[in-house]
């Protein structure tokens, strides 16, 4: 995969440090911005192409989820237990993170390296994907979406209606900042005008104005476009015609399909709709399944 985030204090940092054993190995993601040269693969019926190594990440993000001594102490455990290859350890510590908070994407990113290093493809597109929603414009995330999803066995024609939210690159919380800056402009200019009417400050205002409705437009989009989503992660599930033991099995799902949140829980059982609008009631140990946006 694309990258690790690697800790330096309660802001990310850019920072350089030797190659690793791991950036030797081929783990089939390549491997971006860093300091170290990118180790590659043969591609079947290609050229030789960068990997995705899971090292520890080397350049700056923010990681304001994570504050406080012991919780950097902790991300940087995790990160060193995934770096000597003990990825469920690693696993474990990201999760205890994320409890403590949820919103950091950065670590989400960090879970997904270790998911899929341990081969839990359908945990790790699921992690990968929750840090999609927190980081929508980092394009390692996307591209280790991508990748994780060629493992994937079930392909589905995607019959989905467009959904413009997608082509938005900003988080629902961005949008609402954006949307309260925006009124704020608008409402002092308009403040200005009662006392200084000039031609000028109209037009302004004017911008303002068009500017505000822009970010109403885009919040009331992102808010839309927020269906909850999911991801299977046993290696096969039966989705059925109802909840209980008594319904009819309508076709089988593997590892790593994605699908939206039709209904959610009903006691042990979730129901849920794919991508070529077929629908059905899946095990709720069998999926993982949240709220996607940021």
């Amino acid at each position: 995969m694309k990258r690790l985030v690697s800790l330096g204090g309660p802001v990310f940092a850019r920072s350089r440090r030797r190659r690793s054993h791991l950036d030797e190995m081929a783990l089939g993601f390549a491997l971006a911005k860093t300091s170290h040269a990118p180790p590659s693969t043969r591609k079947e019926g290609g050229p030789m192409k960068p990997l995705v190594c899971c090292a520890v990440l080397l350049t700056g993000l923010v990681f304001a989820g994570i504050d406080g001594d012991s919780r950097s102490r902790e991300f940087q455990s995790g990160n060193a237990s995934f770096d000597s290859g003990n990825y469920q350890e690693a696993i474990n510590k990201y999760e205890g993170l994320l409890k403590e908070d949820p919103s950091s994407g950065a670590v989400h990113y960090n879970l997904g390296n270790a998911y899929y290093r341990n081969k839990q493809f359908g945990h790790a597109l699921f992690q990968f994907r929750q840090a999609e929603s927190l980081l929508p414009r980092d394009p390692d995330v996307r591209f280790n979406i991508g990748y994780t999803r060629k493992h994937v066995v079930d392909k589905l024609e995607d019959k989905r209606t467009w959904n413009p939210s997608e082509f938005i690159p900003i988080t629902e919380r961005e949008s609402l900042l954006f949307l309260i800056a925006a009124s704020l402009l608008f409402w002092s200019g308009m403040l200005v005008l009662v006392f200084r009417n000039r031609s000028w400050l109209v037009a302004a205002n004017r911008v303002s104005m068009a500017i505000l409705v822009i970010a109403l437009v885009i919040v009331i989009v992102k808010g839309l476009g927020s269906d909850s989503f999911g991801v299977v992660t046993a290696p096969e599930t039966g989705v059925f015609s109802a909840s209980g033991k008594d319904s009819t099995l309508l076709f089988t799902l593997h590892e790593g399909t994605e699908f939206t949140v039709a209904e959610f829980w009903n006691g042990d059982w979730i129901k849920i709709q794919l991508a070529d609008g077929k629908r059905g009631w899946v095990k709720r140990q069998d999926i993982v399944a949240a709220a996607s946006g940021g």
